[in-house]
C-alpha cells in the first residue's frame, strides 16, 4: 500500500513539494492542484509526481451541492466537480471524489429527502452527468460515503454501481464515515470484511481516521485520530493488504503537524506489527 498524508508546510513548486513529500516518506499525496493554476502548472506538477513516482490520491471536489434545490446551485455544482475530474485526469490521480451532497441548503448537512428514491435517481442523473462530460481515462469519479447520504454502506455502494453504470465510477472508502449504530461501532471487523469482500477491487483510494462514541445522553459520534477510538485497525489494515499494492491510504482531518505525526507514527508502528509494507 502507498502511504499519505496531507501537507500543511507552505511550497512554491512542484519540486519543492516533492522535496517535502520525500522528507517524510510518503510515495502517495493529496492532489497539489487547487483548480484555479493555469493549465502548464497543472502539467507540471503532473510530471514531478511521476518522475518522482509518487502517486496522486484524490482530487477534491468539496463544497459544492449537486442536490440543491435551487436549479443554479446544482448545476454549479455539477460544473465544478467535471472541472476538478479533468483536473484529476491531467494528474492520474486515482480518483476525484466528492459528496453526494444534500438536500440540505448546506451542501453537507442531513436531510429527510436525502435518502429517497427520488434523490437516488438524482445522484446517479449527476454521476453520469459528470463522468460523461469528461470521460476519463486515467482516473475515476468516486462520492465519499456519508452517514446521512448517498453511499452510506456497502449496499448502497453496490446499487450506486450498477445504477450508475460507468466504468469510470469507483468506490471512495471511509470505514470510519459509515459508522452510524452501535453496530457497526461494536463490531466494525464484521463491516470492513464484507465491505472489502465485495467491492475491494473498486476501491481507489481508504481515509484514515478513527471513530468514538462519546459518553453522553445524546447518541454521539466524534472523529478521532487513527488508532484513539474503536475502530478495528488491524482488521483493517490487514484487508486492505490483500488489494492493489498502490492502494494509497490517507490519513485526513487533523489540524497540525503534532497530530499528523501521531497518527502516521500508529499507521507505520501497525503495519509493521502486522507484517505489512507501506509503500
Amino acid at each position: 500500500m502507498r502511504f499519505a498524508s496531507p501537507i500543511l508546510d507552505t511550497f512554491s513548486s512542484p519540486q519543492d513539494w516533492i522535496d517535502i513529500l520525500k522528507a517524510r516518506g510518503h510515495s502517495a499525496a493529496y492532489s497539489p492542484v487547487k483548480g484555479t493554476e493555469p493549465d502548464s502548472d497543472i502539467q507540471a506538477y503532473a510530471t514531478a509526481a511521476e518522475r518522482a513516482g509518487i502517486i496522486i490520491v484524490e482530487q477534491g471536489a468539496w463544497h459544492c451541492n449537486a442536490l440543491s434545490e435551487e436549479d443554479d446551485i446544482r448545476k454549479q455544482a455539477i460544473t465544478y466537480c467535471s472541472r476538478q475530474l479533468d483536473i484529476a485526469e491531467r494528474l492520474h490521480a486515482r480518483c476525484c471524489v466528492a459528496l453526494a451532497g444534500s438536500r440540505a441548503k448546506q451542501w453537507d448537512a442531513p436531510h429527510r429527502k436525502n435518502l429517497d428514491d427520488d434523490t437516488f435517481a438524482m445522484v446517479v442523473d449527476n454521476v453520469r452527468a459528470i463522468i460523461d462530460a469528461v470521460k476519463p481515462k486515467h482516473t475515476f469519479f468516486a462520492l465519499e460515503p456519508m452517514p446521512w447520504t448517498f453511499p452510506i454502506d456497502v449496499e448502497s455502494h453496490e446499487r450506486l454501481l450498477k445504477a450508475v453504470d460507468r466504468s469510470a465510477y469507483a468506490v471512495h472508502y471511509d470505514p470510519v464515515n459509515m459508522v452510524y449504530s452501535l453496530d457497526r461501532y461494536y463490531n466494525s471487523s464484521i463491516y470492513i470484511k464484507d465491505f472489502i469482500a465485495r467491492l475491494g477491487s473498486r476501491i481507489r483510494v481508504c481515509h484514515l481516521k478513527d471513530v468514538a462514541l462519546e459518553d453522553t445522553y445524546v447518541f454521539k459520534f466524534s472523529e478521532r485520530i487513527p488508532g484513539q477510538g474503536g475502530l478495528d485497525y488491524a482488521t483493517l489494515l490487514k484487508e486492505l493488504a490483500k488489494l492493489d499494492n498502490n492502494l494509497p491510504v490517507a490519513t485526513e482531518h487533523l489540524t497540525n503537524k503534532k497530530d499528523y505525526d501521531t497518527a502516521e507514527t500508529f499507521v507505520r508502528t501497525k503495519c509493521k506489527d502486522l507484517g505489512i509494507t507501506l509503500l
